[in-house]
């Protein structure tokens, strides 16, 4: 049974083809304040690289933290 996707419901047939072939491929979605997004994989690789990035650096600094306060 299919299902129908709203957004592209009044494009031409080819239109939608066109969309659902590349949601078909190498896209995921992700979810940002309720909202689904649907990017590219390497989009998500970036996103979490820089994610992770940033947490190495807050701990970086939350461990430079605790060790002037102990000395």
């Amino acid at each position: 049974m299919g299902k129908l996707i709203k957004e592209i419901q009044h494009l031409p047939i080819e239109g939608q083809e066109f969309i659902l072939s590349g949601l078909a491929s190498d896209y995921i979605p992700v979810e940002i304040d309720n909202i689904i997004y649907v990017i590219p994989k390497e989009v998500n690789t970036l996103i979490k690289g820089l994610a992770k990035a940033l947490d190495d650096k807050k701990e970086r600094e939350r461990l430079s933290s605790l060790e002037k306060s102990k000395g």
